[in-house]
């Protein structure tokens, strides 16, 4: 039986296509393990430094209390007087 070149042409081509397929959806796949490895990770790290973390002490509440309106105060001039030598 003869070697068909139009076959042997056809096949590879289509080899070459499922081979790229193959290979994004194996891209794919990795990466959506890798994230969800690191979501799982960061969710586990978080839940053990919660644990032994101490809580944070309490912000003070009391406030200084203020009397009246703000006081405004008068700014100085900034200008400077000139003066000339002789």
């Amino acid at each position: 039986m003869a070697k068909n070149p139009w076959m042997s042409a056809y096949l590879s081509a289509w080899n070459t296509a499922a081979n790229t397929a193959r290979a994004h959806a194996t891209a794919q796949t990795r990466a959506t393990q890798k994230r969800a490895q690191k979501q799982l990770t960061n969710a586990w790290v978080d839940a053990w430094v919660d644990a032994f973390t101490p809580p944070a002490a309490k912000k003070s509440t009391t406030r200084k209390k203020t009397t009246g309106a703000k006081r405004t105060t008068a700014r100085k001039s900034t200008a400077r007087k000139t003066t000339t030598k002789r």
